[in-house]
């Protein structure tokens, strides 16, 4: 069974080991940020699949961080600036999660 960044190395058609320096620190970035968004203290294996994409998202946005979009022979990309955009289609899956920060709200607590 592949690694995140194996399976990541496969979908983008990298087939040496130049960008594992990258690869790695994306990885370390998305996890980090992960932990945070969802309350938990480790990646849980039903979410490493949203790494993969996370990293798959920043890697195709290499060399063209600050743009908001680009154009080349006639192909148009618009890139989102905002980290939580990258994460904003996967919240629905993190939500389920009891540690997870995503969605909450501020609340009142009665004592009765």
């Amino acid at each position: 069974m592949l690694g995140i960044i194996e399976r990541v190395k496969v979908r983008q058609g990298i087939t040496d080991d130049l960008q594992d320096e990258l690869l790695q620190d994306l990885y370390c970035t998305a996890v980090e940020e992960y932990k945070v968004i969802s309350g938990n203290e480790e990646l849980l294996e039903k979410h490493k699949w949203i790494i993969k994409e996370i990293i798959n998202i920043r890697y195709n946005r290499v060399g063209n961080e600050g743009y908001k979009s680009t154009s080349e022979e006639g192909l148009s990309i618009t890139y989102s600036n905002d980290r939580e955009d990258d994460w904003s289609k996967y919240f629905k899956y993190l939500q389920s999660d009891e540690n997870s920060l995503v969605g909450a709200k501020r609340g009142k607590v009665k004592f009765l």
